[in-house]
């Protein structure tokens, strides 16, 4: 409730018509979704209104089907929380919440399609504004800080200034440097905070990602994709090398149990497509420096599981298996 309340009432008040045009009119919104088919209650874009948020997660968000039919396959409604949020200037504290929101409910999806995450990914390069500690809001901030701290002091302080100059600009400076101090430690938790809250997104929908093994090579190429667009996030400051590291493991392993569960469903040659771009070196997935020198590599790892998953291709190719096996 408290993280409703709070979206609601960052983003009404920085909205314009402009903004607005983008979406449906308010009037088309149908508020008896239980009389509506669910995928195009789900499909209808979001009216970034008091009335159309609310109606959004109460109608939609919370809807039982939602987060088992529809945001598995699809995370259009995150990619428009973010879209608004950047157009309209939003705080950082509107991304973090709109993470937080949608970070709990793809822990109620029972999967998530890898290719939505990965269209998603495309986003995340436009919070690089947000991630960084020096921005125009900031500065403005600031101006404006210090403006009222003159006024102030000058106002009230005017005749010491007259009698001691020197012990007054002491005196103004002191109230700078706290004042300086004091929003620049904000900013930077600010920063922290919705770095975190990525990571942490990214991580659960780790967990959650899914491949169909009828894709054959569009499989691995869709790893690729994600390893790609993870690198951006580094790039454009969103996330350290440390962090990259960690997250392309997140990525390894989640396409490991892939390759455990039907693995066996795939070609011998996507297999060796994989292998060959493992001993060609040149993918950072497999050659970003590891943290540890003393654990299994990224490169040992994925390798390991395609040597399993050749097996039960071949066991499958000469007839002593007739369905996926797993081990």
């Amino acid at each position: 409730m408290i993280l409703i309340i709070l979206l609601i009432s960052l983003l009404i008040h920085t909205a314009t018509a402009q903004d607005n045009q983008y979406f449906r009119d308010e009037s088309t919104i149908a508020y008896s979704p239980m009389h509506q088919d669910p995928l195009r209650l789900f499909c209808q874009p979001i009216k970034f209104t008091q009335s159309g948020i609310q109606h959004y997660l109460h109608n939609i968000y919370s809807h039982p089907a939602y987060a088992r039919d529809f945001l598995p396959h699809s995370l259009s409604d995150f990619i428009q929380f973010l879209n608004y949020g950047k157009n309209t200037n939003q705080s950082r504290l509107f991304m973090v919440s709109t993470f937080r929101l949608f970070l709990n409910k793809v822990k109620a999806t029972p999967y998530l399609s890898a290719y939505a995450f990965c269209d998603m990914l495309d986003q995340l390069p436009l919070l690089k504004d947000y991630c960084i500690n020096e921005d125009k809001n900031y500065v403005l901030s600031l101006q404006k800080t210090l403006k009222n701290i003159f006024f102030s002091f000058f106002l009230s302080k005017f005749n010491f200034f007259k009698e001691n100059p020197d012990q007054f600009f002491d005196d103004i400076s002191n109230e700078i440097i706290n004042a300086v101090e004091s929003k620049s430690i904000k900013r930077e938790v600010e920063c922290e905070q919705l770095r975190q809250i990525i990571i942490r997104f990214l991580e659960n929908c780790f967990h959650k990602l899914i491949w169909s093994p009828f894709d054959q090579e569009e499989v691995w190429i869709s790893v690729k994709n994600i390893s790609f667009k993870l690198t951006s996030l580094m790039e454009n400051g969103i996330i350290c090398a440390e962090e990259l590291d960690d997250l392309f493991k997140s990525l390894l392993e989640s396409f490991c149990h892939f390759l455990n569960i039907t693995g066996s469903e795939l070609s011998p040659d996507v297999i060796e497509m994989i292998k060959e771009d493992i001993s060609n070196g040149n993918l950072l997935l497999l050659t970003l420096e590891e943290q540890e020198d003393t654990i299994e590599s990224k490169p040992e790892r994925l390798m390991r599981a395609l040597i399993k998953t050749d097996a039960k291709i071949q066991a499958r190719l000469q007839g002593f298996i007739t369905e996926s096996i797993r081990y």
